[in-house]
C-alpha cells in the first residue's frame, strides 16, 4: 500500500495495518493509472486495489506486488511517452491477467533530463470480475512452471524486455526518430565493454564527487585497453575505418591506430599487420610520379565483405533497371500535365517533363541527379499524380526525420526516415508489395550497407525504386558512394535547368560549382562584389553581422552558414546583442539549453561518443532558433520564431507548418538561436539570401551546399588569417568525394577526377616533361646504345652460324637397322661446334706435354659451361649407339680405316677414322667430368650434414604459469584498482575496520573468479559480513540516537561497497579474461622458432646484395629463386615465421630495432642474419618494380629513332 502511494503520490489508507500512507505533497509525478484485464474494472480503483491484495493474503511476509521499472525514451514527446507506457502496461495486464498500477515520473530537477521513467506494480494475482485469483505465472517457481510446461522465470523475464524493446523501438520509428534501445546486454550484442553500475540516487550523490578525474583516467585507461586490443586484433581498426569509408588508403588505417597507439614501434607493427590481414584486398597500387619518384596516389585498399555488399548492391539495380511491370500511357502523363498546370499556375520546364517521363517508364529503377535547386521535389508531385492514378501506391523515404516531412510537404509523397522504414519492414509491418512505388530522396548521402538493404528488399518485393539526389553535394557519413555507383551502371536523367536562383551568373556559377569548378564559380562572386575579405575571423563576423542587418527585410528570408559551431556562435551572440542594442527585443530569460556534440571515442569497439553540451542560452519574444534532436513533432534542423519567453519555457512558431509549440526545458533542451546554422544542417534550405562564413576545412562539396541555398543573393565572407597555407580557391577546391569499391573495375579519368585524385588526363602537364627529359637522356646515350646493339647482333651472328654448323650431325639417325650387334643405328650423335673442336685440338697438343698439361687443360676447358654441355651431349650419344666405350668403339678407334669399315660399315667408319682422335678427347673429357663428380659426391657424403639451426629458439618454458600472469594482470588493471580504491572509500564511512573488509572483498572476488555470477553474489555477501568482519559503525542501542543516525548512514555506506565491489568482480573478471587471452596470444608467437637459413639459401641472398643498384641482375637472381623450388620454400617458411613471431615490414627502419626489444639479450646479435633475406628480397622488388615502371612509361610516351 506504501509503495502504491508514494510511486502515485496519493494519500491511502492501509485497511489491514491501519497505517495512512500520504504522499500527496510529492511532485514530479506527471501521469498514474492502472490498467486491469477486460472485465476487472472494480480494480482500477488504487485504493480499493490494494486493500484487497493485502487481505488476500494470509501470510505476514506474503509478496503483494512486483516493480517494473522502465527508462523512458527521452526523444518522445509526453504523449508519445504516455501512450507507450499505456501499450507496454496492457500488455502485461492480458498476458499474466493481472492488474498494473502505473506512475510516470519526471526527471529530478537536479539530475539528468533526460531521465523519464515509469513504475509499473503489478499485483501477484490474477485480476478479473470475480476479485483476486491464484498467482500468476510470473510468480510461480521454475518446478511449478515447468510441470506446467511453461518457460521459467528468467526466460520470462527476457520475454518482457523484448516486449519493451519492441513497443520503444515502434514508438520511436513512428515519431520518425532514428534511436533505437536494444534489451541484450553487451556480451550478447558482441561487443567488448564493461557494463557500467546502476547506483541510487543516495549513492550516486556519495559517489558523485571527483567524478571528472575519474572519467579522464577512465578515458587513458579505454583507450590503453584498445591499444592492448589492437596488438591482438590489428583488423579492428580496419573495421573502424570500414565504418565510414569503402575504399581507403593506409593514411586512414594509420590515423585510427594513432588514436590508440603512441609508441613508434607498437604503432608501425599494428599498423602493417592490419594492412596485410587477409580480410583486406588491394584495389589499387601505390602510383608515383616517373621523374621525381614521389607518391602521388596511395594505394588504394577495401575489405573483402565491402566489395561483397557493393558489387551485389549494383548488379541488383541493374537487374532492377531491366525488369518491366511498370508502364504508364503516355496519354496519362499528358493529361497529368496538363491538370498540374491548371491546378498551380505554373507549368513544369521541358527538363522536368522530360525527368517525369524518365521516372515513369517501363523500368522497376530510375535515378534523377539533379542539381540544387532544379525543381525536384515538383517533378516528383506530378510523377506521384500518374503513379497513384495508375494505382500504384507510392511511398517516400529521406536519411533525416527533417527532410522526409519536408518531401512530404513539398511532393505529398507519404515520407519517413530509412530507419523507420527498415524497422516496420524487420517487424512485418508495412511491407511493400508487387507494383509499389519507392522514392528515395537525397540518395546522395545513404551509405553503402544500408541502400544494399534497401535495394534487396524493393528488388524481392517486386516494387519499383526511384532514387533521387546529387552525388555532389553532402557526402555519406557512414561508408561508400552507393548513389553514385548505383547510376553510373545503370544511367540517369539530369536536371540541370536551375530554377533556384534568379540571376543567370548565379545559376552558371551554381553549375560550377556543382561540377567542381570552384576557381570559376568564385571568380563570379568577385566580380560582383560578393566575396569579402578580413584579415582576422572575428572581423569577418562582425562584417556578416553588419551586412545582416544592412540588408534586413521583414518580407524576405535570411540565412548565415558557417562549417564551425564556434562561428555559427559566435555570430547568433553578435546578431541577438544587436537586436537588444537596438531595442528590437528585450533581454529575454534564460534556458537551459543542450547541444550535442560528438567525438572519436576512446574505445575501439565503440564508433563515437556523443554527449550534451549544457549552456544557459537567454531568449527573448521574436527570436530565431534552431532545433537540435528530433522529438515528437520536433525535428532536427527546423526553425522557428520565439513568441513567448518564460524561464526555461519558450512558445515557438515553426517555419515549416506554421504551428505554435511549448518547449519546456525539463522535457526538450536541444535549443540554440536560428540566426545562423552549420552548413550541414542547411541541407535542403532555401532563403532569399545567405551569408556563408567559408574556414580552411570546407572542401567543394560542402561549398556546393552553401552557395546554392539562395534565390536573391549569397554573399561569401573568409579571413586571411584561415588561409595562410592555401588559397581560398584551393581550399574550397578540396575533393572529400567517396569511393566505392565498384570505382575499380574500370579505371576512367572522370572517375578519378571527379573524386580529387590524380588521372592520366591530369598528369598530362608533368608526363610531357617526363618524355621531353627521356627523349634527352635517349638522344645522350644513342652512341652507347648502337655500339651495345652492334655487339648484340654479332653475338646472334655468332651464335647462329654456331647453330648452322651444329644442324649436320656427326651421325644421323637411321629407321633401318645396321643388323651390327652392339649398335643402334637409331640414335643421332650429333656435330661439335667449331669452338669446341678447337678446345679439343689444344687438348690433344697439350698432351704432348704430359699428363698433367692434358687435365689442367680438360679442367680449364670445362668451366665454360657451353663446352661441357656439347662434349657432354655427344659423349652420352656415342655410348648409347655404340655402346658402352671400354666395349664398344675404346676397342676399335685406335684401328685402321679399314678395319673400322669393316666393323660398323664402309660410311660410319670412314666418319670414326677421321675423327678418331677427337673421339678419343671427348672420351677422356667425359671420364674426367665423371671423376670430378665422384670427389664431389665423396666429399659431401664425408662432410657432416647440414642441419637447420634456430636463430631464435621457441620459448616454451617461463617462470610463471598463464593463470599466475593473468591474475595478476587483472589486479593490475585500472578499472579494478578503481572499484577497489572506491571499495576502499566508501568502507571507511560503513565499518570500523575498513582494511579487514577490503581484503574480504579481494579475497571473496579472487576466490569465486570463475562463477558467472560472481557480481550477482558478492553483494549480499558484503552486507551479510560486512558488520560481522568489519564491524559496522554506529550503534543499534534504544536511546542513542547519534549513534542509530551513524549506523544508517554506515548501512547506506556498505550497499555503496556492495554495488562497488560487484563492479570490482566483473572488472576483475573482464580483466582475467582479456589478460589470460593475451598471455596465451603471446606465449602462442613466441612458441614460433626462426631456423637458420641453408648454405645454398645464403649463397642467393648474397647474389642479391651484390645486385643492388642492377636491377637486371637482381631480377635474374630472383628468377633463379622461384626455379629453385627447395630454396623458394625454404625463403617463404623463414618470412612466414618472422612475419608471425615479430610482425615486420624488413623494408622499414624500425625492423630491427623492434626485433630487439622482442629477443633476449643472448639472442640481439643474430638479428642482422635474421632480416638479412627479408631485407634483401624487399630491396630487390623494389628495384625491379621501380626500373619495369620506367620502362613501361618510357614505351608508352617515348619514340625512339
Amino acid at each position: 500500500m506504501a509503495a502504491a502511494a508514494y510511486r502515485a503520490a496519493e494519500n491511502l489508507y492501509c485497511e489491514r495495518t491501519g497505517i495512512r500512507a500520504n504522499y500527496a505533497n510529492r511532485g514530479g509525478v506527471e501521469e498514474t493509472f492502472i490498467v486491469t484485464p477486460s472485465g476487472a474494472e472494480w480494480a482500477q480503483d488504487r485504493s480499493t486495489l490494494w486493500n484487497a491484495v493485502e487481505a488476500k493474503e494470509r501470510y505476514v511476509n506474503a509478496r503483494t506486488a512486483r516493480e517494473i521499472r522502465i527508462a523512458l525514451p527521452a526523444e518522445l514527446a509526453g504523449d508519445e511517452r504516455s501512450r507507450l507506457v499505456h501499450e507496454f502496461a496492457q500488455a502485461l495486464a492480458e498476458r499474466y491477467g493481472v492488474a498494473v498500477d502505473v506512475a510516470i515520473h519526471a526527471p529530478s530537477v537536479h539530475g539528468d533530463q533526460r531521465n523519464h521513467h515509469a513504475h509499473l506494480l503489478m499485483t501477484t494475482r490474477q485480476v478479473s470480475a470475480e476479485g483476486l485469483g491464484a498467482k500468476s505465472e510470473f510468480e510461480l517457481s521454475n518446478t511449478q512452471l515447468l510441470a506446467k510446461g511453461l518457460p521459467k522465470t528468467q526466460k520470462q523475464v527476457r520475454e518482457v524486455r523484448a516486449l519493451w524493446e519492441h513497443k520503444a523501438n515502434l514508438a520511436l520509428a513512428q515519431a520518425g526518430h532514428e534511436e533505437r534501445i536494444d534489451a541484450r546486454s553487451y556480451a550478447e550484442r558482441g561487443i567488448d565493454l564493461e557494463p557500467t553500475v546502476h547506483l541510487g540516487p543516495g549513492a550516486s550523490a556519495i559517489v558523485r564527487k571527483g567524478r571528472e578525474a575519474e572519467m579522464a583516467q577512465a578515458s587513458q585507461d579505454a583507450r590503453s585497453a584498445s591499444a592492448e586490443l589492437l596488438r591482438i586484433h590489428p583488423e579492428k581498426a580496419i573495421a573502424v575505418v570500414e565504418r565510414e569509408k569503402s575504399v581507403f588508403d593506409r593514411r586512414d588505417v594509420a590515423r585510427v591506430v594513432h588514436r590508440f597507439v603512441s609508441d613508434p614501434v607498437l604503432f608501425q607493427n599494428i599498423l602493417e599487420r592490419a594492412i596485410a590481414h587477409e580480410s583486406v584486398v588491394a584495389l589499387a597500387p601505390e602510383f608515383r610520379d616517373p621523374g621525381s619518384g614521389k607518391v602521388v596516389q596511395q594505394a588504394r585498399f577495401a575489405t573483402k565483405d565491402m566489395i561483397r555488399i557493393e558489387h551485389k548492391m549494383v548488379e541488383t539495380a541493374v537487374t532492377l533497371s531491366e525488369r518491366g511491370g511498370f508502364k504508364t500511357a503516355e496519354a496519362r502523363v499528358g493529361e497529368t500535365l496538363a491538370r498540374f498546370e491548371q491546378q498551380r499556375g505554373f507549368a513544369l520546364n521541358a527538363e522536368q517533363e522530360e525527368a517525369v517521363r524518365h521516372v515513369t517508364q517501363d523500368r522497376a529503377f530510375a535515378a534523377i541527379v539533379g542539381l540544387a535547386g532544379t525543381g525536384k521535389s515538383t517533378m516528383l508531385e506530378v510523377t506521384r499524380q500518374i503513379y497513384e492514378a495508375e494505382g500504384h501506391r507510392v511511398f517516400g523515404a529521406a536519411l533525416a526525420g527533417k527532410a522526409a516531412a519536408e518531401f512530404t510537404k513539398s511532393s505529398g509523397i507519404e515520407a519517413r526516415t530509412l530507419a523507420s522504414w527498415e524497422l516496420r519492414w524487420r517487424n512485418g509491418r508495412e511491407l511493400l508489395r508487387e507494383g509499389d512505388v519507392f522514392v528515395v530522396d537525397e540518395a546522395g548521402m545513404v551509405s553503402s550497407r544500408q541502400m544494399a538493404r534497401i535495394v534487396e528488399i524493393v528488388e524481392s518485393a517486386k516494387a519499383k525504386l526511384v532514387l533521387v539526389g546529387d552525388p555532389e553535394q553532402l557526402q555519406p557519413i557512414q561508408a561508400g558512394a552507393a548513389f553514385r555507383a548505383i547510376v553510373e551502371k545503370t544511367g540517369y536523367l539530369e536536371l540541370s535547368d536551375i530554377r533556384r536562383q534568379k540571376e543567370d551568373w548565379q545559376r552558371a556559377a551554381s553549375v560550377d560549382l556543382s561540377r567542381g569548378r570552384i576557381e570559376q564559380a568564385i571568380g563570379a562572386y568577385q566580380a560582383y562584389g560578393l566575396v569579402a575579405a578580413t584579415r582576422t575571423i572575428e572581423e569577418a563576423h562582425a562584417e556578416i553581422v553588419t551586412d545582416w542587418f544592412a540588408t534586413r527585410d521583414p518580407s524576405k528570408t535570411a540565412v548565415v552558414l558557417g562549417y564551425r559551431n564556434k562561428d555559427v556562435d559566435a555570430i547568433n551572440g553578435a546578431i541577438r546583442d544587436q537586436r537588444i542594442a537596438r531595442g528590437e527585443i528585450d533581454a529575454g530569460h534564460q534556458f537551459s539549453s543542450a547541444q550535442r556534440r560528438t567525438k572519436p571515442s576512446d574505445s575501439i569497439e565503440i564508433e563515437e561518443t556523443s554527449a550534451d553540451q549544457a549552456r544557459e542560452i537567454s531568449f527573448s519574444r521574436g527570436d530565431r532558433v534552431l532545433l537540435g534532436k528530433g522529438w515528437g513533432e520536433l525535428k532536427n534542423g527546423l526553425l522557428g520564431t520565439v513568441t513567448r519567453s518564460l524561464p526555461n519555457e519558450i512558445d515557438v512558431k515553426l517555419d515549416n507548418t506554421g504551428n505554435t509549440v511549448t518547449i519546456n526545458a525539463e522535457s526538450y533542451r536541444h535549443v540554440s538561436l536560428g540566426y545562423a546554422m552549420t552548413i550541414h544542417k542547411a541541407q535542403g534550405v532555401t532563403a532569399d539570401r545567405s551569408f556563408v562564413l567559408a574556414s580552411p576545412v570546407d572542401d567543394r562539396h560542402l561549398a556546393y551546399v552553401a552557395m546554392t541555398r539562395h534565390r536573391d543573393e549569397a554573399k561569401l565572407y573568409y579571413a586571411t588569417e584561415d588561409f595562410k597555407n592555401q588559397t581560398l580557391v584551393e581550399g574550397l577546391s578540396r575533393s572529400r568525394a567517396k569511393e566505392a569499391t565498384t570505382d575499380y573495375h574500370v579505371v576512367i579519368d572522370a572517375f578519378l577526377e571527379r573524386r580529387g585524385l590524380e588521372s592520366r588526363r591530369s598528369f598530362a602537364d608533368r608526363w610531357a616533361t617526363y618524355v621531353e627529359s627521356t627523349r634527352a637522356w635517349v638522344h645522350e646515350k644513342r652512341e652507347r646504345l648502337e655500339a651495345v646493339w652492334q655487339r648484340f647482333e654479332s653475338l646472334i651472328g655468332q651464335r647462329q652460324a654456331q647453330a648452322a654448323e651444329l644442324a649436320t650431325p656427326l651421325f644421323a639417325a637411321s629407321t633401318a637397322p645396321s643388323g651390327r650387334a652392339g649398335v643402334d643405328d637409331r640414335i643421332e650423335v650429333p656435330a661439335l661446334s667449331k669452338a669446341t673442336l678447337a678446345t679439343l685440338d689444344q687438348m690433344r697438343q697439350s698432351q704432348e706435354a704430359g699428363v698433367p698439361s692434358r687435365r689442367q687443360a680438360a679442367e680449364q676447358a670445362l668451366t665454360d659451361s657451353v663446352f661441357a654441355k656439347e662434349v657432354g651431349a655427344v659423349a652420352a650419344a656415342l655410348e648409347k649407339r655404340f655402346g658402352p666405350w671400354q666395349f664398344g668403339l675404346g676397342r676399335h678407334i685406335a684401328g685402321s680405316q679399314g678395319l673400322l669399315e669393316q666393323e660398323y660399315g664402309k660410311a660410319v667408319g670412314a666418319v670414326l677414322a677421321r675423327h678418331s682422335e677427337t673421339l678419343r678427347t671427348v672420351h677422356y673429357v667425359q671420364e674426367l667430368t665423371r671423376e670430378q663428380t665422384a670427389e664431389v659426391l665423396a666429399r659431401e657424403q664425408r662432410a657432416p650434414a647440414w642441419q637447420a639451426k634456430p636463430l631464435f629458439a621457441a620459448v616454451r618454458e617461463f617462470p610463471l604459469t598463464v593463470e599466475q600472469v593473468a591474475r595478476e594482470g587483472a589486479a593490475n588493471t585500472y578499472r579494478y584498482k578503481t572499484s577497489m580504491d572506491s571499495v576502499r572509500e566508501a568502507a571507511f564511512r560503513a565499518v570500523r575496520r575498513p582494511e579487514q573488509l577490503v581484503k574480504e572483498v579481494e579475497t571473496y572476488i579472487r576466490a569465486h573468479a570463475y562463477e558467472k555470477t560472481l557480481d550477482q553474489a558478492v553483494e549480499p555477501h558484503v552486507m551479510a559480513r560486512g558488520d560481522g568482519i568489519a564491524g559496522l559503525r554506529g550503534s543499534t542501542a534504544m536511546f542513542d540516537f547519534a549513534g542509530k543516525r551513524e549506523r544508517a548512514e554506515a548501512l547506506q555506506a556498505l550497499l555503496v561497497v556492495a554495488a562497488h565491489a560487484a563492479h570490482a568482480a566483473r572488472a576483475y573478471q573482464h580483466g582475467l579474461e582479456k589478460a589470460r587471452e593475451t598471455e596465451q596470444a603471446s606465449r602462442s608467437v613466441l612458441a614460433i622458432e626462426i631456423p637458420e637459413l641453408s648454405r645454398r639459401a645464403l649463397t642467393y641472398i648474397a647474389a642479391l646484395e651484390q645486385a643492388r643498384g642492377k636491377p637486371k641482375v637482381a631480377e635474374k637472381v630472383m628468377g633463379d629463386i622461384e626455379a629453385d623450388k627447395a630454396v623458394k620454400q625454404e625463403l617463404d617458411a623463414h618470412h612466414r615465421a618472422m612475419r608471425a613471431r615479430f610482425g615486420i615490414d624488413y623494408a622499414q627502419p624500425y625492423a630491427e630495432r623492434q626485433m630487439r626489444e622482442a629477443v633476449r639479450e643472448q639472442e640481439r646479435a643474430r638479428i642482422p642474419d635474421a632480416v638479412r633475406a627479408g631485407k634483401a628480397m624487399e630491396e630487390a622488388h623494389a628495384e625491379i618494380t621501380m626500373a619495369n615502371e620506367l620502362a613501361m612509361k618510357a614505351k608508352q610516351g617515348v619514340t625512339f629513332g
